[in-house]
């Protein structure tokens, strides 16, 4: 993660004539493929870390990593309602911590 989080904002930056777009495609695929393989967390950080570089580069539109990142933030969004879910329901956690419902009182 470190070497690819090193080069994200090299490419983000680089002109759209340092890289040909046969090559421009295996390096697109080669960045989704290490993002794929990192934890959750550390996908958010690359894709921040992404989101930061490509937004800020006037003049590059590549590598873009939008599709990944619609990816990942749809299952974040779903992950996040269905831990919503889990709480108001008081259901057990992952952990095994037995949550009360958002509207038990405490006594």
């Amino acid at each position: 993660m470190e070497m690819a989080a090193m080069w994200l904002p090299l490419l983000c930056r680089a002109s759209p004539a340092a890289v040909g777009g046969g090559e421009r495609a295996g390096v697109v695929a080669a960045l989704e493929g290490i993002i794929a393989g990192l934890s959750w967390g550390q996908q958010e950080e690359m894709l921040s870390l992404w989101l930061h570089h490509f937004a800020s580069s006037p003049h590059s539109d590549w590598p873009d990593l939008q599709p990944c990142y619609a990816s990942w933030y749809a299952a974040s969004r779903k992950l996040l309602l269905l831990h919503e879910e889990t709480l108001q329901k008081g259901s057990t956690t992952p952990e095994g911590i037995r949550l009360l419902p958002a509207d038990a009182s405490s006594t």
